[in-house]
């Protein structure tokens, strides 16, 4: 069972086309997350709270993100493997992004 599997009022992914404004509305929280984690309080506050990290991994390949907000997604979980403690977290994420997208392997969206 996913560890993490946010109802659909909670992800920023949904099983149907997002109109324009739930369109802004995922972009302006990616960008929101990115702001955050520019600071040290902010990127230990991600840290902390597990979902953060869970839900931008739940999204990086989110079919309604344009191609700068897929990668700004990817770059910022790529940043978090690099600090201390973030990488077994980004981990975890990506497993529980398996369970939850049904993939055989981990990783296999990005092959």
């Amino acid at each position: 069972m996913p560890l993490f599997n946010p109802s659909p009022s909670l992800s920023f992914s949904h099983a149907f086309s997002p109109s324009d404004e739930q369109q802004k509305m995922k972009t302006a929280l990616v960008n929101a997350c990115e702001k955050l984690m520019n600071n040290q309080r902010g990127l230990e506050l991600v840290l902390e709270n597990h979902s953060v990290i869970h839900t931008l991994t739940l999204t990086w390949n989110d079919e309604s993100f344009d191609e700068d907000t897929r990668q700004k997604v990817i770059k910022l979980l790529a940043f978090l493997c690099m600090i201390p403690g973030g990488h077994p977290q980004v981990t975890k994420a990506f497993s529980n992004y398996k369970e939850v997208k049904r993939e055989k392997v981990r990783f296999e969206a990005f092959i």
